[in-house]
């Protein structure tokens, strides 16, 4: 009888490239989804700190601008809404009484209050919102009050 010799399997240094292949596809794969995860967050992080300015300058909107504060001019004034999770301060009839958690991350704000001599006569309030992450601007917002009639 004669033997057949068959050569038909994978070699040793096929099967090596193949892992090192595979390898190198499951890395890119693990890179791309962490930094689709850190997208994720940061979309979520600054969607809350709009979400959290969005509710402060709804509340300022209440107001009447010759309530709020008046700066010199050529001066601007600065207050703090408090982050969500913290307790009141001296400026928080500025902020809306019951902000709720938009996300799980903690907001402060800076509002910033000035005269615009040019486009602000009576009765209005150029204001500057800052909201701020663990000492981190996240998202600003300029705009000018008029009384809400």
């Amino acid at each position: 009888m004669r033997r057949i010799e068959s050569n038909s399997g994978f070699s040793l240094v096929e099967v090596i490239v193949a892992l090192v292949v595979i390898t190198v596809g499951l890395a890119f794969l693990s890179l791309l989804f962490t930094q689709q995860r850190l997208n994720t967050i940061n979309s979520e992080v600054r969607t809350g700190a709009v979400v959290f300015s969005q509710r402060i300058l709804d509340h300022l909107r209440q107001k009447d601008p010759n309530n709020l504060p008046k700066p010199p001019i050529n001066q601007s004034i600065t207050k703090q809404c408090p982050p969500i999770d913290s307790a009141p301060q001296e400026d928080i009839d500025l902020c809306p009484p019951a902000i709720t958690n938009y996300t799980s991350y903690s907001y402060q704000a800076n509002i910033t209050f000035s005269e615009d001599q040019t486009s602000c006569k009576d009765n209005c309030r150029k204001i500057k919102l800052e909201v701020i992450r663990d000492a981190v601007k996240i998202y600003t917002v300029e705009t000018i009050y008029t009384k809400f009639e």
